[in-house]
């Protein structure tokens, strides 16, 4: 059957994608801004897909994936990666832990013994799991949490949500948009409380995080919403996040942009 061209999209297959997107970032491109020579990083990439191909490991361990498939063994890979704090700590470290990413993916060390564990095995050692909060009765004033900051839930009924199905969270964590965020998604924070989505708040506490430097896929524009202002109505010329408190132990470009009275 011949569908009409305004029903039909073209696809790829997201390699695909991938290959024409980093097709000009060769070895010499890399070699100019680092100083690496080309043939070492030829010689790196090479010994990591052989060694990930030909030199993987069977442990004896029993575990259930992510979609319940029982397996007896688990294949390693004999390549390790980690990203935490050291990349991080620089300039772009967000887009340098996802081009990690992106290569685990190409070495097939996802969920093997010498990568990240992106989805881990159900069910869980020791249940039940930890859960989140439930509703915004769960939020008061100078008392802790009802329950977990992040946690696992387990059905809709675990959702940190009000009665009218919103979030709580700012970031939209444990939501309907965002079920299964384990680790909240601080990425959003600042993007969202811009917004005002889904609701306004008048001060950001950022604590050991530097938003505005590398912790965010787009830092410019977090620096920009930062210090946005409303243009019109009544709150015309006030900043769309009024207060800005920033806690470190050492100074970060956060810092620079706290206002007068905000930090």
């Amino acid at each position: 059957m011949d569908w009409p061209s305004s029903l039909t999209t073209r696809t790829a297959p997201a390699f695909q994608l991938l290959e024409e997107r980093v097709k000009a970032y060769t070895p010499e491109w890399a070699e100019g801004i680092t100083g690496i020579p080309a043939e070492t990083i030829t010689r790196l990439a090479h010994e990591m897909g052989i060694t990930a191909r030909d030199q993987k490991i069977e442990l004896p361990i029993a575990w259930t994936d992510c979609w319940g498939k029982r397996h007896q063994s688990v294949t390693g890979r004999p390549v390790a990666f980690h990203a935490m704090r050291g990349l991080a700590a620089h300039s772009n470290g967000f887009q340098t832990i996802r081009s990690l990413s992106i290569l685990m993916s190409l070495l097939g060390t996802i969920d093997r013994p010498g990568g990240f564990r992106h989805k881990a095995p159900y069910p869980r050692a020791v249940p039940p799991n930890a859960r989140p909060p439930k509703g915004p009765q769960a939020v008061k004033l100078n008392k802790p949490l009802d329950g977990a900051p992040l946690g696992w839930p387990e059905s809709p009924d675990d959702l940190f949500v009000d009665d009218a199905g919103g979030p709580v969270r700012i970031d939209k964590g444990f939501s309907w948009e965002h079920p299964l965020s384990a680790h909240g998604l601080m990425q959003n924070v600042i993007t969202n409380a811009w917004r005002g989505d889904p609701y306004r708040i008048d001060t950001l506490l950022i604590f050991m995080a530097n938003m505005a430097w590398n912790a965010t896929m787009n830092t410019s524009d977090v620096r920009q919403m930062l210090n946005d202002k409303h243009v019109d109505g009544d709150k015309a010329g006030e900043y769309k996040i009024p207060f800005l408190v920033v806690l470190r132990r050492l100074p970060v470009r956060n810092d620079r942009l706290c206002r007068p009275g905000a930090a």
